[in-house]
Formats: C-alpha cells, structure tokens, sequence
C-alpha cells in the first residue's frame, strides 16, 4: 500500500496514481513517525504515530495584548490599501472605531496631523494615550515637473513631538511602520520616534506581539489584557495581511490608467505613481511571485518610462496575479 504508484484495486477506471499513501508515508517519516493501515471486517483503519513534545498550558495559552479601553488610535500612509490594514490592527488590538483616524490621502492631511494631536489631549474628558502609526516614505504628485513630493514620517512626527509639551509628549507612542528594516533604517526611525512597526508582521499574533513590546516599553505594564478567547471565535487563518481583492483593484488603477492608449500618452508621475502605491502594497507580503513584482516595479524608476515598460507591466502583472491565486486557494483551503 505504501510503495509508490500502488493501488489496491484493478481495472477501475479513476485518475489516480496510486501515490497517496506513499506521499503519507513519505511526510511521516519526515515528522520522524511512521503510517500503518489495516483492513478489518467492518472497517479500514489508517493510524499515524511520531514523537510529539508536550506544551505547557501556559504555552498554549499565550497572553495577548489588548490597549486600554481610553486609548486613541492614529494611522498615517498616503496608500489606502495600508491605511486600512493599519485601522485593522487597531482593531485587533481593541480600539473602538470611535477612537481610530486615517490620514495621508493628500499633503494637507499630513499637516493636520499635530493640530489633531493637541485637540485629541485637550478634551477634558479624555485623560488615555494616543498610539501612532506612520508610514516613512510619503509620496506624492506635486503637479509640477519634477512629478512627485516625497515626505518622511518619522520627520513629520519628530517635529510634532518637538512642539508637544513635555506632559503630552508622555502620552504618545509614535510607531514608524516600514518594508525598510535594515539597521541604519531603524536607528533612524528609533532616534526620531518612539520605535519600528515593521510591515512584515502581518498576522494577528505577530502584530499584537510588536504592539505590546512597544506599549510595555513605552509606558509599563499598565493594562495587560487577554483577548485569547477572542482569538478562538476567529477564523485562524484570517490576519492582518492585504486581502486579494485589495490587491486587485490596486493592478485595476494601473490598467485603467493604460486603456485604450499607450504608456507614452499617460503621465508618467500618474502611472509611477499607481505603481509605486502597489509596490508598497506587495512588500509586506512573503510570496515569491509578489517579491518578483516588486522587484520589477522598483527597477522602473526614473524620470521617465522605459522603452520597455508594456513588457515589464506584463511581467509584473502575471507575477502578482499569480500570487493572488495562491492568496485565494489558501483561504479556500
């Protein structure tokens, strides 16, 4: 039953191989177990068995972090894709949607930021925190030749902060989220603000475990909650990463940008500027096919576009849609 290409029963007409079992086999032996099977009057038993270590229920009951009820939230990306998977991490982490804001969509939002700040911790009747998350690479279209205005988060909050009295100051814990995570690009976000979100943690264990390094830093082990029953009513294989269809509607704006006409008739500062917002988009993802495209994104900067920019754009479309395709069967599965 366990050698390759085995089946049991001839002349039937099926399209298998006769590898599955072999394939079980195969994977136990990996896990350092074994399979057996035993046919029985009344029923087949197929058996599995490996060492397995116990895990104390400590360990399975990991503590999750929740804020406290009187905490407001604050996400800054000039991309909307980003700035709704942030506004899910807030919820994640238990903020009301009474108490969470998204801003970037345009230059001017960045500037209201800091008078958002000073009105949130004037109200009388508000005496919690305010968590930021900020994106560093801000871009945007200037209208004028040059194409494009790129502003840095963690220079924007710097200043807010500078300008904050000591005793608001106190009350703010600003995060600067980014796909950049080398050492020099940390020390710089860590010297401007109060630490690194990276965009790599995507699932929800992950992200409430950065979160809750970084509050506990910030301010102590004030209000430490369990939301592990939470997690149990949820579906295990949802997270805080970018959902297919998002994803879909970003490649959309690029190809309606390109319809019914050539590259070279568009506004290159438009059309780097769609790409650029998907690029940013994909690069928290771990895919293959997602990594390429970003890749192939990244090496059409320029002032101007390549002669060879409709076969990239496929290139980089084929790459992403198949990523996609893998996103959806996994949640399928």
């Amino acid at each position: 039953v366990f050698l390759q290409s085995t089946r049991l029963h001839e002349n039937i007409d099926s399209i298998s191989g006769g590898d599955g079992a072999w394939i079980m086999q195969k994977c136990a032996k990996n896990m350092g177990g074994s399979c057996a099977i035993s046919f029985q009057k009344v029923e087949t038993v197929f058996s599995f068995q490996c060492h397995a270590k116990a895990v104390s229920e400590d360990e399975t009951r990991k503590l999750h972090f929740e804020l406290p009820l009187n905490t407001y939230a604050i996400a800054i990306d000039d991309s909307w894709i980003q700035r709704k998977l942030m506004l899910r991490i807030f919820s994640d982490a238990g903020i009301p949607q009474s108490q969470k804001k998204a801003l970037g969509r345009n230059p001017s939002e960045l500037d209201s930021v800091g008078g958002l700040i000073d009105a949130i911790l004037d109200q009388h009747d508000f005496d919690g925190k305010i968590l930021v998350l900020v994106d560093e690479n801000l871009d945007y279209s200037n209208g004028e030749e040059s194409g494009f205005m790129m502003r840095s988060g963690s220079k924007l909050m710097e200043g807010i902060l500078a300008k904050l009295q000591h005793e608001k100051r106190d009350r703010l814990l600003v995060l600067v989220r980014s796909a950049n995570d080398s050492a020099d690009d940390i020390e710089t976000y860590t010297s401007r603000t109060h630490g690194f979100f990276p965009k790599t943690s995507t699932k929800r264990a992950d992200v409430l475990e950065v979160l809750e390094a970084a509050w506990v830093g910030r301010f102590g082990k004030s209000h430490p909650t369990s939301i592990l029953d939470r997690f149990i009513c949820e579906d295990p294989s949802d997270d805080s990463s970018i959902a297919p269809e998002d994803l879909q509607e970003a490649v959309a704006s690029v190809d309606s940008l390109l319809q019914g006409r050539s590259f070279r008739e568009v506004e290159w500062e438009h059309l780097w500027s769609s790409l650029h917002a998907l690029k940013g988009d994909i690069m928290i993802s771990n895919d293959t096919e997602l990594c390429l495209a970003a890749k192939e994104i990244n090496s059409l900067r320029g002032p101007t576009p390549p002669d060879t920019f409709d076969e990239s754009w496929t290139s980089i479309r084929r790459h992403v849609m198949e990523g996609l395709g893998r996103m959806s069967q996994m949640r399928v599965d």
